[in-house]
Formats: C-alpha cells, structure tokens, sequence
C-alpha cells in the first residue's frame, strides 16, 4: 500500500480571516499541478474545475474593481478569498492505496477514493478545532448531494457538526464544483449566495 498524503498537508487551512469555510474531500498530493483547492489546471491550460471561473464570473458582473482569480497565481486567489472572508480544507488528510492512478485516474472522483481497497483517514478533529477556534459563522461544501461520500464520510461530518454549535452547515446545497450542470455565471451566483 501507498501512503498519499493531501496535496496541501503542510498547510491545510487557511490563514487569513474566514468566515466561511468550504468543506472538500481529497486533493492528492502527486496527482494534482493545483496551487489551491480548485485551482488544478488541464495538460491544455484551462481549468479542471468551474469553482474559479464561476468566482470570476460573478466578480465580473458584481465586483468589477476586484482583481480576477489567475490560472497559476495563488496570491489572485488568496486576494478574493481574504476580501469575501473564505477558505477551504478538505475532509480527509490521506489515503492509503495501492497506488495514487487508482484514485486520480478516472477524474479524481470521490467514489474511487473511498473504495473498499483503501484505508481513509479523516481530517475531523483538526476541522472541529480549526472551526471552533476561528469562530465561523458557516460551512458550505462542494460535494453537492453528497451521494458519493460513504458512510464514514457521513459520520465524520455529524461528528464535525455535533462538535461545533455555532456554526451554520449547509453541506447538500450547492452542486459539486467539478461540472455542475448549470451555466458559469448562474454557479458563481449560487456560491457567493451561500459565501457571503
């Protein structure tokens, strides 16, 4: 088996100040040119993801002064998320698997990280208390229905929301952020309906 620890392990939370916190599942440490959360990029240069140009569509139109988040540049991005007060960390810290193609290879889909052949470990006592610490008002996540996370993925999040009283979750109400099947802009409109 292979140890694959989360792509930003060293630094998983945010460090400036957050109101909201957007709740993922795994960033592969190898598997992944991101430089944050949602911002891995294609071999053709565009954007794996809509979470970025959704966030972009919507400063467009609302927020045309601030500076669009850049394919690349975590400091654009880190711009937007300190002046909307969010962040992000991910639900689990790594996995052991036989090998990392097993669960990126098929568009990082959570399904294949919680397959039976792998063992998960959760980020959950570091989540609770980051959350309690920080005092945030809520938890959104990208997970959409969450009808791919398992049943000990649901368990961790009942333990996270149990530990944490204060702070709003409302972990099934956005679309997962890889494809949604809505336009980009009406995306960025939900998001920040939720993050703001």
């Amino acid at each position: 088996m292979e140890i694959i620890k989360h792509k930003f392990y060293k630094n998983p939370f945010p460090n400036w100040d957050c109101k909201t916190l957007i709740l993922g599942t795994f960033n592969p440490e190898k598997g992944s040119n991101a430089d944050y959360y949602y911002g891995r990029l294609r071999k053709t240069g565009g954007w794996s993801n809509r979470f970025w140009p959704a966030v972009n569509s919507y400063l467009e139109i609302n927020f045309p002064e601030i500076p669009l988040a850049e394919k690349g540049d975590l400091g654009s991005k880190i711009r937007i998320m300190d002046e909307f007060k969010f962040g992000f960390v991910d639900l689990i810290s790594s996995v052991d698997c036989l090998n990392e193609e097993n669960i990126t290879g098929n568009g990082f889909q959570d399904s294949a990280i919680f397959s039976s052949v792998n063992k998960v470990y959760f980020n959950t006592e570091s989540i609770i208390d980051f959350l309690n610490k920080n005092k945030f008002n809520k938890v959104i996540s990208s997970f959409g229905k969450g009808t791919s996370l398992n049943k000990k993925a649901k368990i961790e999040l009942e333990k996270i929301i149990t530990a944490c009283p204060k702070t709003d979750f409302k972990l099934f109400d956005l679309p997962a952020f890889g494809r949604p099947m809505m336009s980009t802009e009406l995306f960025g409109n939900d998001i920040f309906k939720f993050i703001l």
